[in-house]
C-alpha cells in the first residue's frame, strides 16, 4: 500500500507540474500578444486574398495562411461578404475585423474616423481588361490563355532569344502538379526590350490576379521618396527633422530632437542606414508581426525605437525603417486624400498598373514595407520604370518620363560605408550584381547593374539595363532550398541576347546632388 500512495502521489506532482509549466506558456502566450497578433494576421491576409485578389476563402487559407504556421489553425474566421469584412479570432483574443476600404485595400481594425476620411477618396482598382499582353505600347498581343495550370503566353517576335533555353527556364522554376512542397511559383512574367516575351501562371492564377509583393513594395516607396523629393527641389540629404514641418508632424518624431536622431536624413533611412534599435524578427512575438498585425498605427510602433548607433554607419535591413518612411512622406501632403492619391497619380496611373493597391494601417498610413498588391504585369510595369530611370516601357522610343531622372544612378551607387553589407543595397532596393553584395553571393554571375525587389517568400522583380530585362517571379516558396532567385534571374537572362542594342533615348537627366554625406 505505502508504495502504491507513494506512486499515486508521484502521478499527482507530475500532474501538477505539467499544469503549472502549461498555465505559464499559455500565461506568456497571452502578454506577449500572440493571440491577437494571430487573429489580425488571418483577417487582414484572408481579407486581402479574398477582397482585393478575388481568391476563394479556402484557397487563401490553404495555400496563404496556414502554410506560413502551424498555429494559426486556430484562428476562427468568418467572411462577411456583404460588408466586404473578415472577422478573426485565436483562442481568448479579442475579436479583430479587417474590412476593405475602396482604395485603401484591406484594413485591420479601420477606425470609424478613417472610414468617414476615406470615403471621399475610394478609389476603385482595376486589372487589365483582356490577355492582351499590353506591357508598353512596343508589346504584341498575346493569345488567349489555354487552360490549366501550365498555361502559357508567349509572343512570336524572339528577336534572337534562345525560344528553348527561357522556356526550359521558366517550366523550370514551377512545380510538378500536386507538389505541395515545392518552389511555390505563381507567375512568371519576362519583358525584353519594353516586349512581353513570354509569362505563365500557376493553376488557379491568371493575369488578373493581382499577387502580393511583401518587401517588393519597400522599392516602390523608395521611388516615391524619391520622386516627392525631387518636386520639393529637396536633397537626399536633407535632414528628417527638416523636411516633416508641423502642423503634419508626427508626435512620436518630436522626440527625435533630443538624441541622436535628429541628425538622421532622408537618405539615411532609404538606404537602411537608421542606427535605430529594431529587430527584422518574424517569430510569432518578435518586432514585424507585432508592427504589422497589432499595432494600429504602424508609422509610430517603428518610430519610437531609441538610436542604438549613430545614423549612416550601419546598415540594417529593417521593415520598420520603410514604415517610417511611409509616414514622413503622409506629413508632405496637406491632407490624406492627397497622400493616398499619390501612389497611384505619381506612379500606378500614368504606366497602367490598374491593379496595384497599397494597404493602410489603421490610422491611414501605407504599409508600405509589405502591403502592395498588383497583378504580375503591373509588377513588370514597375520594373520597367526603374530600368529605365523613370520613363515609361516604351522599348526603343524611349517612352514617356514619368518619374524625375536621376533614380538609377542614386538607388544603384550609395556612398561608401565601413560595413561590407551596405554595398549590396541601395535606395530602398537590392543590388543583385554588386560584387561584394550579400544578396547573391560573390560568384552569382549576373550583370553589375542587376537590380532587384524581393519579397519574403521568394518573390522578385529584377530590373536589368544592360540587358534590357525585366523578370517577375511571384509566389509563396516556404522552403528556401527549392528556389534561388539568383539562379533563376541567371538562367532567364542566358536565354536573352548576350550584346545590347542602343535604347534610341535621350540621355537621362544629371542625378541631383546630395548623395552622400
Amino acid at each position: 500500500m505505502a508504495r502504491g500512495s507513494t506512486g499515486k502521489t508521484s502521478m499527482r506532482w507530475i500532474a501538477r507540474v505539467v499544469l503549472a509549466v502549461a498555465a505559464l506558456l499559455l500565461a506568456a502566450f497571452a502578454w506577449l500578444g500572440i493571440p491577437a497578433t494571430g487573429a489580425g494576421l488571418v483577417a487582414k491576409n484572408v481579407c486581402s486574398g479574398v477582397f482585393v485578389a478575388g481568391r476563394s476563402l479556402d484557397d487563401v487559407l490553404a495555400a496563404d495562411v496556414l502554410p506560413a504556421s502551424a498555429m494559426l489553425a486556430w484562428v476562427d474566421v468568418r467572411v462577411e461578404d456583404d460588408r466586404k469584412r473578415v472577422m478573426g479570432r485565436m483562442l481568448w483574443s479579442r475579436e479583430r475585423s479587417a474590412q476593405l476600404v475602396p482604395g485603401l485595400g484591406c484594413v485591420l481594425d479601420a477606425s470609424p474616423e478613417l472610414l468617414q476620411a476615406a470615403a471621399p477618396f475610394s478609389r476603385k482598382p482595376g486589372v487589365d481588361p483582356a490577355p492582351a499582353a499590353d506591357v508598353g505600347p512596343a508589346a504584341d498581343a498575346a493569345p488567349a490563355a489555354p487552360p490549366g495550370p501550365s498555361a502559357a503566353f508567349e509572343l512570336t517576335d524572339w528577336s534572337g532569344i534562345d525560344r528553348a533555353a527561357l522556356l526550359s527556364a521558366v517550366d523550370g522554376s514551377f512545380d510538378a502538379l500536386g507538389d505541395k512542397n515545392g518552389s511555390g511559383t505563381r507567375a512568371v512574367v519576362v519583358l525584353h526590350r519594353g516586349r512581353l516575351v513570354t509569362e505563365r501562371y500557376a493553376g488557379g492564377f491568371d493575369p488578373h490576379t493581382p499577387q502580393l509583393g511583401w518587401s517588393m513594395s519597400k522599392t516602390v516607396l523608395g521611388l516615391l521618396v524619391y520622386a516627392k523629393l525631387h518636386e520639393q527641389g529637396q536633397a537626399p540629404t536633407t535632414r528628417v527633422l527638416d523636411w516633416v514641418q508641423p502642423p503634419r508632424r508626427p508626435a512620436w518624431l518630436e522626440r527625435w530632437a533630443g538624441d541622436e536622431r535628429a541628425a538622421m536624413t532622408v537618405e539615411d533611412l532609404l538606404l537602411m542606414r537608421d542606427g535605430l534599435d529594431h529587430q527584422e524578427g518574424y517569430a510569432p512575438w518578435s518586432a514585424v508581426p507585432r508592427m504589422l498585425w497589432g499595432a494600429q498605427d504602424v508609422p509610430a510602433y517603428a518610430g519610437s525605437a531609441a538610436a542604438e548607433t549613430t545614423p549612416g554607419t550601419r546598415f540594417r535591413y529593417l521593415s520598420a525603417t520603410s514604415n517610417i518612411l511611409s509616414a514622413l512622406l503622409r506629413a508632405q501632403f496637406e491632407d490624406d486624400q492627397s497622400y493616398w492619391r499619390y501612389p497611384y497619380a505619381a506612379l500606378f496611373e500614368p504606366i497602367g498598373a490598374r491593379s496595384a493597391v497599397m494597404e493602410a494601417d489603421a490610422r491611414g498610413n501605407f504599409i508600405a514595407s509589405s502591403y502592395l498588391w498588383a497583378t504580375p504585369r503591373d509588377w513588370a510595369r514597375i520594373g520597367e520604370i526603374m530600368r529605365l530611370d523613370g520613363r515609361s516601357g516604351d522599348g526603343m522610343a524611349g517612352g514617356r518620363r514619368i518619374l524625375p531622372a536621376g533614380w538609377l544612378q542614386f538607388a544603384a551607387h550609395p556612398p561608401p560605408i565601413d560595413d561590407p553589407l551596405a554595398s549590396g543595397y541601395g535606395a530602398h532596393v537590392w543590388l543583385a550584381g554588386a560584387p561584394r553584395g550579400s544578396t547573391c553571393g560573390p560568384d552569382h554571375g549576373l550583370p553589375a547593374d542587376t537590380l532587384m525587389m524581393a519579397g519574403h517568400w521568394g518573390q522578385l522583380v529584377a530590373a536589368i539595363p544592360s540587358r534590357e530585362a525585366v523578370i517577375v517571379r511571384l509566389g509563396m516558396t516556404l522552403d528556401r532550398t527549392r528556389f534561388s532567385r539568383c539562379a533563376f534571374i541567371r538562367s532567364i537572362l542566358a536565354a536573352l541576347p548576350e550584346t545590347t542594342r542602343p535604347q534610341g533615348r535621350a540621355a537621362p537627366d544629371p542625378p541631383p546632388a546630395g548623395n552622400g554625406r
